[in-house]
């Protein structure tokens, strides 16, 4: 079956959405259209997190740290501190024809919900005219993460969401894939990146948690991975 259909890809890397970006912008050669599941704000948060310079405060050879019993200035040759700031300058803040020419290629889509998010999606087909440039590419940034939290974050509500990814890929016979990133402030959050996969879900979206602070579900449980397969391909 997979020798005859085009599967969308799940990355398991890179990890945050500012190291995504980054990669994109160093190897992209194609018309891009990034979905980010989430609100604006928090997109450029985590990009702004990742991408402004770090700043390392210098001192002159010559300058000796006064001892805290010292209650003049430093003795010798020494002068009072100079201190100077060292910007490093990372890949998306740097001003290339490349950078330039890759914002010129690249679409980013804001879906705050679930039902805007499968809205969007499903309009893809109509907004590619057939060009082989058109679209070429499609990224989803944390679509796991927009349903986790949600009544849609079953078989069921995830099923309905993969198979309608996998058909539109179909149709636009280009290269979707989809990535969930980590959150800056908290690397190891549980309901954040990849690990997302492995996560145990019920069948249906009317099932409920039962048990202390309702840590297990009332009907059979199975990890997105598990199902997913059916549609995507995991790298």
């Amino acid at each position: 079956m997979k020798g005859s259909t085009h599967f969308p890809v799940v990355k398991s890397t890179p990890n945050t959405i500012g190291a995504l970006l980054e990669g994109f912008c160093t190897n992209a050669q194609q018309h891009t259209t990034i979905i980010a599941c989430c609100r604006r704000s928090r997109f450029f948060e985590q990009l702004a997190l990742h991408a402004l310079p770090s700043t390392e405060v210098l001192e002159e050879p010559g300058f000796q740290q006064p001892r805290p019993d010292m209650d003049g200035p430093p003795v010798g040759d020494a002068e009072e501190p100079v201190a100077s700031s060292k910007h490093a300058s990372p890949p998306l803040l740097q001003p290339t024809l490349r950078l330039l020419a890759t914002s010129l290629n690249t679409n980013i889509v804001f879906c705050s919900s679930i039902p805007s998010f499968r809205a969007y999606v499903s309009t893809l087909p109509l907004r590619s005219t057939g060009s082989p440039n058109t679209l070429s590419q499609v990224i989803i940034v944390d679509m796991l993460a927009l349903h986790h939290g949600t009544s849609e974050f079953t078989i069921q509500g995830l099923s309905r969401t993969f198979a309608m990814l996998a058909s539109v890929n179909n149709q636009l016979g280009g290269e979707m894939q989809l990535v969930e990133c980590n959150d800056f402030h908290d690397p190891i959050d549980p309901q954040r990146g990849s690990r997302l996969w492995g996560a145990e879900v019920p069948l249906l979206s009317g099932s409920v948690k039962i048990g202390e602070a309702g840590q297990g579900w009332a009907s059979r449980t199975t990890s997105i991975r598990s199902f997913a397969e059916r549609w995507f391909q995991f790298e």
